[in-house]
């Protein structure tokens, strides 16, 4: 999920925090942004499978093909939409904060205080 996923966040988090504030704060900032990609993502598919469940079950009730052929692909979609949305939202937060700017994730639950 992401760039680079959820543990250079945590990592640089857990270790840099007391040192520099800036780290702390952008990384905590990333941080709940990956948390929040896995708790969609997760909570997503589990929706969109029982979708396809549904969706195989009357294709195959009513002998339709394309139904049941087209209903495991619905539930890939979140991953994919949430990993792309990720990767342009760390890149932005990348150039902004190299910039000695600092990035808000528009989306983030704010897990981490």
């Amino acid at each position: 999920m992401g760039v680079a996923g959820i543990v250079p966040p945590l990592a640089i988090y857990l270790t840099v925090r007391t040192r520099a504030e800036i780290a702390r704060i952008e990384s905590k900032e990333s941080l709940n942004w990956q948390l929040t990609g896995v708790i969609v993502c997760a909570f997503g598919t589990s929706v969109l499978s029982l979708v396809a469940l549904i969706l195989a079950g009357v294709g195959l009730s009513v002998d339709s093909a394309p139904l049941v052929t087209a209903a495991p692909y619905v539930a890939v979609s979140p991953a994919a939409v949430v990993g792309a949305v990720t990767v342009v939202f760390s890149i932005v937060a990348f150039l902004r904060v190299r910039s000695a700017g600092a990035y808000r994730y528009p989306f983030a639950i704010r897990l981490v205080k």
